[in-house]
């Protein structure tokens, strides 16, 4: 059983999860007296440990565990040889404006039935709420105010911290900064970190430094920010950004903050190597001094191609292609198992295809949740304690707008994977990101059939912060 993730009360505080399109009455326990359906023989994951155990889904979408053999039943899967959890929460998807329809198709096919955008997230929560129930969704949504579209939008601290309060206001689950790729000063940066903190919101941070001699920096930064403004500071792939050359230091931090009484958390996903937009100031004059690569490391995702001086500087100026350095430019076994076996360490994707073709984004897009559940099989890490990892880790960080996701409780919402164990893994590269997940059997989005051999349906619905 994966330990508790440390954090304030005021996470508690977090408003009730109103949701954007009705899904049924609430049932204190769920009502077995007609299911619809009935998942029958697997190994299902309850309060952090597995247990054999059928789990039934009623007609408004809610978990039923017990009167199960006296209920009628419209519909039963055979679950024997699968593990059978609540569906994947993703707290750090991002669309990245691509197709919103291959976009969460992926995200299905990898067992996620939440994708919350809160590294990056819009300005306007309460409009993008309003735009999103005009279409239908395969998966549940939600995201953060980020400070960068805010930013652009307003000139002064002033008017840009009366925005974020809308933007909470709004429905936003997060207030979300990038600081390499758009710096602050501090003092504004801890303005926004003092709202955050008011409406009991987590801050996400992209911290300001990657390179090997400066990132350090940038995660005290982080436990200095949690420190003077009291928010849960959440740092966004520490793998990649601030704790790629020195991870056990990054952690030690960290620790060290905890032991203070101060709210902090991390993310990492399951590879070896990053990738971004060409045009970001990660790739500033001095690159290849800070990373130690050249232009032929690095590769457009999706079409496998190798750059040259020529090739950087035309595709630099064109501002939309995503390059990936070399897997293994950071070591996955000091970069990505040792965080997670920290209690305070969630995986998060920071990623989402884009196209179903084509030049497109890394592979964690489509293949982080099942990537890290092959990778903790393998490596002896536990399917148990990853699958709290990806379901209790990141209830708990939202609080409230998810206090009926992310577990297998009667009368809690139906969102389930159904999955084997022996064949779960993602097969994508840089060269080749858009892979469906394999192992996953069937996922079930508010009680709905979402995903199963392949076909998909529309079941989710938006989350907000109240």
């Amino acid at each position: 059983m994966s330990a508790p993730l440390p954090r304030r009360s005021v996470l508690s505080a977090l408003g009730a999860g109103a949701l954007c399109l009705a899904v049924g009455t609430a049932f204190a326990g769920g009502s077995p007296a007609g299911l619809a359906w009935r998942l029958r023989g697997g190994r299902v994951f309850v309060q952090g440990r597995l247990e054999d155990r059928d789990v039934g889904i009623d007609a408004d979408g809610r978990i039923v565990l017990d009167g199960l053999t006296a209920a009628t039943v419209a519909e039963v899967v055979d679950c024997a040889g699968r593990i059978v959890a609540p569906g994947f929460i993703d707290a750090l998807a991002d669309r990245a404006g691509g197709d919103s329809r291959v976009y969460e198709e992926y995200k299905l096919a990898d067992g996620v039935t939440t994708a919350l955008e809160l590294h990056g997230g819009v300005a306007d929560p309460g409009a993008y709420h309003f735009g999103e129930t005009r279409r239908p969704h395969r998966i549940n949504h939600g995201v953060g105010a980020k400070v960068m579209a805010v930013r652009a939008l307003y000139a002064s601290i002033d008017a840009r911290s009366r925005q974020i309060e809308r933007a909470l206001d709004g429905g936003a689950l997060s207030v979300s900064h990038s600081i390499e790729y758009q710096p602050v000063g501090f003092p504004e940066l801890l303005t926004y970190a003092r709202i955050a903190a008011r409406r009991a919101r987590p801050v996400v941070l992209h911290l300001r430094y990657s390179s090997a001699a400066l990132e350090l920096e940038g995660v005290r930064e982080a436990v200095r920010l949690a420190r003077e403004s009291g928010a849960h500071v959440h740092i966004a792939h520490l793998n990649s950004t601030g704790g790629t050359f020195a991870p056990e230091a990054a952690l030690d931090l960290l620790r060290a903050g905890l032991a203070e009484g101060l709210a902090l958390t991390c993310c990492v996903y399951p590879y070896g190597f990053w990738a971004t937009y060409l045009r970001s100031r990660r790739f500033d004059p001095g690159w290849r001094e800070r990373y130690g690569l050249d232009f032929a490391d690095l590769e457009v995702v999706g079409t496998g191609e190798r750059l040259t001086a020529r090739s950087f500087a035309h595709y630099r100026q064109s501002g939309s292609v995503i390059v990936a350095v070399p897997d293994g430019t950071m070591d996955i076994r000091r970069t990505v198992d040792l965080p997670l076996r920290e209690p305070f360490c969630l995986v998060g994707s920071d990623g989402g295809m884009k196209r179903a073709s084509g030049p497109n984004t890394h592979p964690r897009g489509s293949g982080t949740f099942a990537t890290a559940l092959r990778r903790a099989i393998d490596t002896g890490l536990g399917l148990e304690y990853m699958l709290g990892v990806l379901t209790e880790r990141p209830r708990a960080l939202i609080g409230r707008p998810l206090e009926d996701r992310g577990r297998i409780a009667a009368g809690a919402r139906a969102d389930v994977v159904v999955f084997d164990p022996m064949a779960i893994r993602n097969l994508g590269t840089a060269a080749k990101p858009v892979m469906r997940s394999e192992g996953i059997d069937a996922v079930f989005v508010n009680g709905r059939l979402a995903y199963r051999a392949g076909v998909l349906d529309a079941a989710g619905v938006g989350i907000r912060g109240g």
